[in-house]
Formats: C-alpha cells, sequence, structure tokens
C-alpha cells in the first residue's frame, strides 16, 4: 500500500530538516552555511505558502485582523479524538468527565474585540465567506 500524499510530506521534510542540520554542522564551510539559509528561506516561503491554503483570514472592517484555520478538522483534527485525549490526561490527575460536563475544544480563530460598528469577515472552508455586522 503507497502512502499518502500527507504521510510522504511529513517523512521527506523531517529528512530535509535532518540533511540541513547535518549540513549546517560542525565543520561546515561559510559556503555550505549560506547554503543551508538559501535552502531554509526558499523552504520557509513554500511552506508559507501551503498553510496559507489551509488558513482563513479574519478581516476586521476590510484590514487583516487574524490568522484562523478554514476549518475545524484542520483546527481540531477528530474532534472525539480531542476529548478522548482531555478525558485521559483529567483521568491520569485524578479528574473525571462526568455526564453534563461541556467540553470546548476550541475555535477557529481567536477571540477579538468587537464595538458597534465592527465588520468581521472570514471564508470558511465548507461555509464560504461569513461577514458579520456588530450593532449595539
Amino acid at each position: 500500500m503507497s502512502e499518502a500524499p500527507l504521510q510522504v510530506a511529513s517523512r521527506l521534510f523531517a529528512q530535509a530538516v535532518a540533511a540541513l542540520r547535518e549540513a549546517a554542522g560542525p565543520g561546515a564551510s561559510e559556503a555550505d552555511l549560506l547554503g543551508v539559509l538559501t535552502v531554509c528561506e526558499g523552504a520557509r516561503r513554500g511552506l508559507h505558502q501551503a498553510g496559507v491554503a489551509a488558513l482563513a483570514d479574519l478581516e476586521r472592517r476590510g484590514t487583516f485582523g487574524e490568522r484562523g484555520y478554514r476549518s475545524s478538522a484542520a483546527a481540531l483534527g477528530d474532534p472525539l479524538a480531542v476529548v478522548a485525549w482531555l478525558a485521559n490526561v483529567l483521568g491520569e490527575n485524578g479528574i473525571a468527565l462526568e455526564p453534563g460536563h461541556l467540553v470546548m475544544t476550541g475555535a477557529l480563530h481567536a477571540a477579538v474585540p468587537m464595538a458597534a460598528g465592527d465588520v468581521f469577515r472570514a471564508d470558511f472552508d465548507r461555509l464560504g465567506p461569513v461577514t458579520i455586522r456588530v450593532v449595539e
């Protein structure tokens, strides 16, 4: 069975990081260090572009305000896995999740202050663009 694209990318990325660390290690020449910096800068730009595709910008009055995830799956992975992890960590500390407990696993964007007249816009994966206008 072949690896999924994300598995391949993760494996190759780990190999590339290890190779770059080795190339910049003790005894590296100035040319080697410059080469490592050049490769890292190119990788940083490529990773930024790939990451932006998975993110959503939250605009306030037409100006960039925050960056968050485009989908809840990207932010949380499997929500049941998040709750299972939480239950396990709490259990290790003698605390149990009981019926009726509310578990909030987070949000796609950071909380931002709002004032009357603010207009927020975000573009989400399956939902599409959402705009809200704050009124008094």
